[in-house]
């Protein structure tokens, strides 16, 4: 019965192929060499496998995959406006020189803008998504783009969602609160919880709470930490 889902012809070949051959217990190992996974998704499967928690660790997972779809989606929806504004400003302005100098003037004028412009949406959409999310070109771009203002409030709340659904998954597996800790920072996937992992470590060996050693990550609000801690 586990192997059903694997022979349908979505699945990449050498998985399904692996999948037919396979025993329960090398799940996790098969998810993690044939599909680019997170260090913490992969961490999340081992730890659901090792308690007998790996239904559950699977749904989790697949949740935070459609929650990432969704996401993307709201994403292109709050980018449509600015891309168009950006088309505008590259394509109108020049029209002017079209009708002065030909077409050829005006087609070198645009030109360049619109490389840049199908450069980046290549990259956004067609390389990014490709790329290993552990990798430091990914760890890059989300960094760059939680600066920038049409993008920073998604991945913020993104990131706290992530941090707080993983470390609550994490605990229920039977891991140890300070191993949960690391997996939820590695799958928050933001700036804010970088390095953040240490000091909250640091003080929960210290005695502190939860919500006290939630205190120094910027993104997590009163309220977060109050509800992650309960």
């Amino acid at each position: 019965g586990w192997r059903r889902g694997w022979r349908a012809p979505h699945g990449p070949p050498p998985l399904r192929r692996d999948m037919a051959q396979a025993q329960p217990d090398t799940l996790p190992d098969l998810l993690s060499r044939h599909l680019w996974l997170a260090p913490a998704t992969v961490a999340l499967l081992q730890a659901g496998h090792r308690q007998g928690e790996l239904p559950g660790a699977l749904r989790f997972i697949a949740r935070r995959l459609e929650e990432d779809r969704k996401a993307r989606d709201l994403l292109i929806k709050r980018l449509l406006y600015p891309a168009l504004l950006a088309v505008g400003a590259i394509y109108l302005p020049p029209l002017a020189t079209w009708f002065t100098s030909g077409f050829g003037a005006y087609l070198q004028a645009v030109l360049p803008p619109t490389i840049v412009l199908g450069g980046a949406v290549l990259l956004m959409f067609a390389v990014l998504p490709r790329l290993d999310p552990a990798g430091p070109l990914r760890g890059g771009m989300r960094k760059v783009g939680a600066l920038l203002p049409p993008i920073s409030w998604l991945a913020k709340h993104r990131a706290v969602a992530s941090f707080a659904a993983t470390l609550g998954v994490s605990v229920r597996s039977g891991l140890p609160i300070v191993e949960s800790v690391r997996l939820a920072a590695a799958a928050a996937g933001h700036p804010s919880f970088e390095g953040a992992a240490d000091d909250i470590e640091q003080q929960l060996r210290g005695g502190a709470s939860l919500a006290q050693a939630l205190e120094p990550v910027r993104a997590l609000s009163q309220q977060d930490r109050s509800l992650i801690s309960h």
